[in-house]
């Protein structure tokens, strides 16, 4: 199954988060979408089988403050 998590990611680091979730072997598909003046919302598609090995690299990139996620009915 399909799963989508949004973040928002301030604009100096979308090159750099995109670059980073999209070489995980073709696991993760990264989408940008809303352009905001200080940060963008990031959209990341990918199966369900794959949540254990991208959640490290999630939690690693919001702990390092690359990316923070959106709440559901932000």
């Amino acid at each position: 199954m399909e799963l989508v998590d949004r973040f928002r990611v301030p604009n100096r680091d979308v090159w750099f988060v995109q670059a980073v979730l999209t070489d995980c072997e073709g696991q993760a598909v990264v989408s940008l979408g809303e352009r905001e003046a200080d940060e963008s919302i990031m959209s990341v598609l990918y199966d369900d089988s794959t949540r254990d090995e991208l959640a490290p690299l999630f939690a690693y990139l919001v702990a390092v403050g690359k990316m923070v996620p959106v709440q559901q009915f932000e």
